[in-house]
């Protein structure tokens, strides 16, 4: 009789468990439908006229707009041509927009950073050996393919921190940039390499585009940072598009970290 009771202490307790549990999770799933909900672009025709330049010029050109001109598009574009403001503060502002080409959002931050030249900027973000010691999501980070000194293709993997329920996510990337008498451009996009086998289990993402934009200031410098991955897979676009935006603003805090250590470095 003991033994029965407790073999059904046992099973209620199970029950019970398994019950919270799904309890909880419905919740969180209602939780995220609710809370972290992205507009889908509208199919209303007076809406048509509110497209972007950029929109329009995706529309109306069947050929691929260059890199750089699709950065500078996006980086001049305000409020009004749909960004939805994330952050706003006078050193840091970051906003998010959603086009009908894709539904992962376009990510925008502009960053101001004290005390450093735009070569510095510059040394920090493209130099594969000093970006390893300050930007930990790129991990295994190397150059494949050197076209130039501005102009390669890099590959490095975001690791996951639940590999055994979300993929590691590699990225190969064509990497460019430019100077002119306003400032430094590097833009970057998904390279094709059938050559370079994808890892087992792993998940191979597609950068639509990615880029900064440097420019000297009184005082320091001003950046602005694009960023646009599909990092496939089952993840929710809409969960992707809600994590984004914090994304932007860690690693604006771990730049301005790096452009001291390097100035720190530089001065011995």
């Amino acid at each position: 009789m003991k033994a029965n009771r407790k073999t059904y202490l046992i099973i209620s307790g199970g029950v019970f468990v398994s019950a919270f549990i799904i309890y909880y999770y419905i919740k969180a799933r209602r939780f995220v439908r609710e809370k972290i909900r992205v507009p889908e672009p509208s199919s209303n025709s007076h809406l048509e006229e509110l497209k972007s330049p950029l929109e329009e010029q995706k529309l109306s050109n069947p050929n691929p707009l260059d890199k750089f001109e699709e950065f500078q598009i996006l980086m001049s574009e305000g409020i009004s041509e749909g960004w939805d403001i994330v952050k706003d503060n006078p050193d840091l502002k970051v906003y998010k927009k959603i086009t009908e080409f894709s539904p992962v959002a376009i990510i925008k931050a502009k960053i101001l950073v004290n005390d450093t030249t735009p070569d510095d900027a510059l040394f920090a973000i493209w130099n594969g050996e000093f970006r390893r010691e300050w930007d930990n999501v790129l991990q295994d980070f190397k150059v494949i393919e050197k076209y130039s000194e501005n102009n390669d293709v890099i590959y490095f993997y975001a690791a996951s921190p639940f590999p055994s329920i979300i993929s590691n996510r590699e990225f190969i990337q064509h990497r460019k940039y430019k100077k002119d008498q306003n400032g430094i451009l590097i833009v970057y996009w998904s390279a094709e390499r059938d050559d370079i086998p994808i890892p087992q289990g792993w998940i191979r993402a597609n950068t639509i585009i990615s880029g900064y934009y440097i420019k000297s200031v009184e005082g320091g410098v001003e950046l602005y940072f694009i960023s646009q991955n599909d990092v496939k897979g089952k993840i929710p676009p809409n969960l992707i598009n809600a994590v984004a935006p914090t994304k932007a603003m860690d690693w604006s805090r771990k730049f301005r970290r790096a452009c001291a250590l390097l100035k720190k470095k530089r001065l011995g």
